[in-house]
């Protein structure tokens, strides 16, 4: 049993070891500007939901862009655990948001006013394909969380 728990630790370490090192992650603190009100206020609650997780079993990483070749990935928020690499899309949408994780576009309503953007299950699943990609490890590893 302890074995078990020493290789599931020694692979988690591994895999922290290989994110830093072979792919150069940009590791950067969320910035924004002073007149963006919308994403400071739901960053900050993601930011300190994720911070309650047990850092001995969750390495919790925030605002990452993941270059390799000529392609940058920027996610929001990646979770490194023995369950699986958590990839976090996080948005910050006032009003009515429709949309389903198989629909191309979602729409935002505001008041009289509507707005479609892509499909953010969808755009993080992009991100999980090029970091599995360039990781060199199976998709079935990573989860896709949009919040």
């Amino acid at each position: 049993m302890r074995r078990d728990w020493f290789l599931i630790i020694f692979l988690v370490g591994v895999i922290i070891y290989y994110i830093y090192r072979y792919i150069e992650l940009e590791i950067q603190e969320f910035k924004y500007k002073k007149d963006n009100k919308k994403a400071p206020k739901t960053a900050s609650v993601v930011v300190q939901e994720l911070n309650k997780l047990n850092p001995l079993e969750y390495k919790v990483i925030n605002d990452v862009n993941i270059t390799s070749g000529d392609k940058v990935t920027h996610v929001d928020h990646l979770i490194i655990s023995k369950y699986g690499i958590f990839v976090i899309e996080d948005k910050n949408f006032n009003g009515s948001v429709y949309g389903s994780k198989n629909i191309k576009y979602w729409t935002q309503y505001k008041g009289k006013n509507s707005e479609e953007f892509i499909n953010p299950y969808s755009q993080n699943q992009g991100n999980i394909k090029r970091i599995s990609k360039t990781l060199n490890l199976n998709q079935e590893v990573f989860k896709n969380i949009v919040c």
